[in-house]
This record gives C-alpha cells, structure tokens and sequence, in this order.
C-alpha cells in the first residue's frame, strides 16, 4: 500500500480521479464503490474523503469530463457542415455514437440522481452542450425558440440512445437505432422548416 508521502496532493487527487473514471468506464456506476476505489489505488478510503466530500462529489466530476468528451465529439462532428441540416445530422450520429462507443460513462452520466442543485461549473458545461446544438440549428441566425428546439432534438436523441443501450428497440421490432435516429433527425428538421 501506497504511504500518503508517496504522492503530493495533487498527484493523489489525479490518481483518485483517474481510477474512479476507469471503475466508471468499465462498470459504470456499479463498479464504483469508495471501497474498491481505495483498494485500487492503494489508498483508504478516508484518502478519497479527504478530497472528495462524498463519493456523489466524485461522480459528479467524472461526469463533468464525460460532458466534456461528449463536446467535444459533437463539436467536432458538426462544425465541418455549413448546411444547419447536415451539422444537425452529424450531432445526432456523434451523440449516437459516443453513447454506443463509452457506453458506460455515457449511462453513469444520465443514471446518477444529482438531486435538486448542480454546481454552477456543472450547468456550465451541460449549457456549453446546449448552446452548441442551439447554434447549430439556428446556422447563426436568432430564434425566440431556437433554446427549446436545441432541448427537443437533444431529449429525442437522447431517447434514442438509451432504448439503443439498453435493447429496448427490439421490443417496437426495430433493429436498428440508426435508421430510427435519421427519420427523427429528418421529421425533426422538416418541422423546423415550416
């Protein structure tokens, strides 16, 4: 076992992190147990308390990375596409995609009971999320229902992703989750066009 000398502050709240976020990555939320976390990284558990408040603490920072990468993806994804109904395309098959891709960290991101209040830092990045899609469905131009829109298309998407996830497709006999995402992304576009 690791002696608390053995790493600085810094370096241990990083291993903490980073061994949370692989539990998470693996398993999900279920693989996470301060317990397992501390026998990971050769710590006790009162090591991750003493940088975490709580294990909901932890999670809620993993997630914030997950946000992050899923950004990223999606950014990265549309940002090519002039056409606002291409890059609109292109977020939903990289939302798709991430979530079939980390499945794992994807379900720890929407599984999680956050309660009632978010950290100001976590509804910054979850609106960073929902600015992206906003601008991308607007191609720039404003809309008094541009931010509602943004929250329809992501909530469909996200739908989508989690009947995908979990096998729930086959229950309405559809086999695949892509051919369900492009006729919502186009019924989804051609009412926007009206």
């Amino acid at each position: 076992m690791a002696r608390r000398s053995d790493h600085s502050k810094a370096q241990l709240e990083g291993i903490i992190f980073d061994a949370a976020n692989k539990l998470i990555e693996e398993n999900s939320l279920e693989g996470l147990s301060a317990r397992k976390l501390a026998t990971d990284i050769g710590y006790t558990a009162g090591t991750i308390y003493s940088f975490y408040e709580n294990l909901n603490e932890l999670i809620l920072k993993v997630n914030g990375k997950t946000l992050d990468l899923l950004y990223k993806k999606i950014d990265k994804a549309s940002s090519t596409n002039k056409d606002k109904n291409k890059a609109v395309k292109a977020i939903a098959e990289a939302y798709l995609d991430y979530a079939k891709k980390d499945m794992n960290r994807f379900r720890a991101l929407y599984e999680f009971n956050y309660g009632d209040q978010l950290p100001d830092w976590y509804q910054a990045k979850v609106k960073m999320i929902f600015d992206l899609i906003e601008g991308r469905l607007t191609a720039n131009q404003c809309s008094d229902t541009s931010e509602i829109n943004a929250k329809v298309l992501w909530s469909g998407l996200h739908g989508i992703a989690i009947l995908s996830l979990s096998g729930k497709l086959n229950n309405v006999k559809l086999k695949s989750s892509k051919l369900l995402l492009d006729s919502f992304v186009d019924i989804f576009l051609r009412g926007l066009a009206k």
